[in-house]
């Protein structure tokens, strides 16, 4: 009988004990890219799914034109968007394939075959950086012979314009926008050469 009584005591005294342990940390600071809550916020393309490989006429051993993509919001307080493409598989570390920013708020989406101009008018005259082979716009995927490589378009919501040139790099692009990313979205496709 005692010790029934004894566990019910501790039974219900159990979520007191719990609440008198060591005060929880404080969480950590959030990363300025770090995914905001935007329901509804999503990156596609109709010439791959996220995951999947990206076709040949997208990359080195074909045209090597940009793909199409598409974004659906948000619209409430977004002042445009910037995107940047990278292979984080690259051997020498990850290596930027497109830098485009000051891209309208109103414009959904990136048309095929972007061309490698500083300025492109059919967006808004939005800007176009320098990728990791040193030249403007979209440079194709070509990896060496071997593993499969994943290639990220990382959309950035951002809440003011940037004060950016023409032919800036991704890091000065991820400069200008800290603190201003609303929300990201990001599509990932892969490519592998066998030889």
């Amino acid at each position: 009988m005692m010790l029934r009584l004894f566990s019910l005591l501790l039974f219900s005294l159990a979520p007191v004990l719990v609440g008198c342990g060591q005060p929880s940390a404080s969480p950590p600071a959030p990363s300025p890219f770090a995914k905001a809550d935007a329901p509804g916020f999503a990156l596609t393309s109709p010439a791959f799914k996220n995951g999947e490989p990206i076709p040949v006429q997208y990359t080195a051993d074909g045209r090597g034109i940009s793909p199409q993509l598409h974004w659906t919001g948000p619209r409430n307080g977004t002042g445009e968007f910037a995107l940047i493409m990278d292979d984080p598989d690259a051997p020498r570390g990850p290596f930027t394939h497109w830098v485009i920013y000051s891209i309208s708020r109103y414009h959904g989406g990136l048309a095929e075959d972007i061309l490698q101009i500083d300025t492109v008018p059919s967006v808004g005259n939005a800007s176009q950086g320098r990728n990791s082979a040193n030249t403007i716009g979209y440079t194709p995927p070509s990896p060496p012979p071997g593993k499969v490589h994943h290639y990220t378009f990382h959309l950035y919501a951002l809440d003011a314009r940037v004060t950016l040139s023409s032919g800036a790099t991704a890091d000065e692009l991820r400069k200008a926008i800290n603190g201003h990313v609303l929300a990201t979205a990001e599509l990932t496709g892969t490519y592998q050469r066998t030889r």
